[in-house]
């Protein structure tokens, strides 16, 4: 459903980047979920890892005007339409939604450790994107 949202609002090759991109997460989550390999260690450096990790994915997403087929379609949506706030802002924004939304299944940890992991990874994401800078204005 939000590859056709996708293609509605940001056109084919964002659709077909899109369709692309979400394949190769399936079959790679599927060849790494049945090699049954697991890099648990202690949660902080598990937490960076993860950020890390995400953030690159995203990113590599991002820079190829395609999309995981997740939240991320809705940002980039919101990025096409208001420009002024970033992709990975919105992201976030719509994370924190999602998270808000979910709090009495999730929990009040795994609500607050939500947050933070999706304020490390979309601010990774920015920083990749260089969503940070801001626009050069010309000079007289």
């Amino acid at each position: 459903m939000l590859l056709l949202i996708g293609l509605a609002f940001l056109g084919r090759l964002f659709f077909f980047t899109s369709l692309a991109s979400s394949l190769a997460y399936i079959v790679f989550f599927n060849l790494f979920y049945n090699l049954h390999f697991s890099i648990l260690t202690w949660f902080p450096i598990d937490f960076v890892i993860a950020v890390v990790l995400i953030a690159f994915g995203y990113y590599c997403c991002l820079s190829e005007d395609s999309s995981t087929a997740g939240l991320d379609v809705f940002a980039i949506i919101c990025h096409k339409y208001w420009p002024q706030i970033p992709t990975s802002r919105y992201l976030r924004y719509f994370n924190m939604l999602v998270l808000v939304a979910g709090f009495v299944s999730y929990g009040w940890r795994s609500v607050l450790i939500g947050i933070l992991f999706s304020v490390c990874f979309t601010q990774l994401v920015g920083w990749l994107t260089h969503e940070h800078r801001e626009p050069v204005t010309a000079r007289n």
